[in-house]
């Protein structure tokens, strides 16, 4: 069955932007949980910031040193308020990293880093791909089908263009720590970074954009009852012929021997031949009987030939 269909490129745009822009939004408040035996903890990556600034500013270090932090980048050279500060902000790490990232990256990482995945996360990193998806499904409309289709597209070209944008801040921000090159600890997290994480996140949109289709699915045959107006002919009133007068023994009941008698027959106007004028002589027409003159060779009425 045809259904009808709204703008397939609208639907892609609207999905696209929906999706980068929750995404960023809930990175800010993705948690990020290490479980270190016998402790487990869960922060966001700007309280993680304060933490690490807490941490250097106990430790003594001072503006300019290089503390070993494993995973952070240096302090850098300038202070807020006399603490020392991380050279990045992990404001905007965590937004271009979006929830996606944060949240379901630790599914592919090795448990020796102790890293575990947060139930918030994870819920914070579906709601994108879900509120997106939908709404490439109700512009774009149509079939189930169709719906699944522009939900989960929209959220792959909105997860692909986030990851770019991440991949190159990284690049310029923290090459210095990639220097070592790719190894196993590397190759799976990119791995599900790159090919897995963007799978799951398009299922969830176009599951949500298939929901949200079918229920709008409006067939393309049907159309909105409008009243019928019948027009019909209506033929024109015949006049009506006056009836003749009745005679006398019609209106009035004779008695009943009189009536039988037969009424007598009403005479006919003899038509009488015209004299003809002795002053010109006309010629009749055989055919018509229309009259001529003398000087014609065929009727003026029929055309038929005169005899001579």
């Amino acid at each position: 069955m045809e259904y009808k269909r709204g703008s397939s490129a609208l639907a892609l745009l609207i999905g696209i932007v929906v999706f980068i822009v929750l995404n960023a939004i809930l990175g800010l408040f993705t948690p990020i949980c290490i479980s270190l035996p016998p402790t487990s903890t869960c922060f966001t990556l700007q309280q993680m910031q304060g933490l690490m600034q807490a941490f250097m500013l106990s430790e003594g270090y001072t503006p300019g040193s290089s503390p070993s932090t494993g995973f952070m980048p240096t302090a850098p050279p300038t202070t807020l308020s006399g603490a020392p500060m991380l050279q990045y902000d992990l404001t905007l790490f965590s937004a271009l990293a979006g929830s996606s990232l944060i949240a379901l990256t630790p599914l592919f990482l090795p448990g020796s880093l102790g890293i575990a995945i947060s139930p918030l996360g994870i819920i914070l990193a579906i709601i994108p791909p879900i509120i997106a998806g939908s709404l490439a499904g109700i512009i774009g409309r149509g079939s189930a089908g169709n719906g699944f289709k522009l939900g989960a597209s929209s959220v792959l070209l909105g997860y692909y263009a986030s990851l770019v944008i991440f991949f190159i801040y990284s690049l310029v921000s923290f090459g210095s720590l990639m220097s070592g090159g790719l190894t196993s600890d590397i190759l799976l997290p990119l791995f599900g970074v790159i090919l897995m994480i963007p799978i799951i996140l398009a299922i969830v949109g176009g599951v949500g954009g298939a929901i949200l289709s079918a229920i709008l699915a409006t067939p393309a045959s049907s159309q909105p009852q409008q009243p019928q107006i019948v027009v019909q002919q209506v033929q024109p009133l015949q006049p009506v012929q006056p009836k003749p007068p009745a005679s006398p023994s019609q209106s009035s009941p004779l008695p009943q021997q009189a009536s039988a008698v037969p009424p007598s027959p009403t005479p006919t106007p003899q038509k009488t031949p015209k004299p003809r004028s002795t002053k010109t002589a006309k010629i009749i027409c055989p055919a018509c009987g229309a009259e001529n003159p003398p000087t014609n060779t065929f009727c003026d009425s029929c055309g038929t030939r005169l005899k001579s």
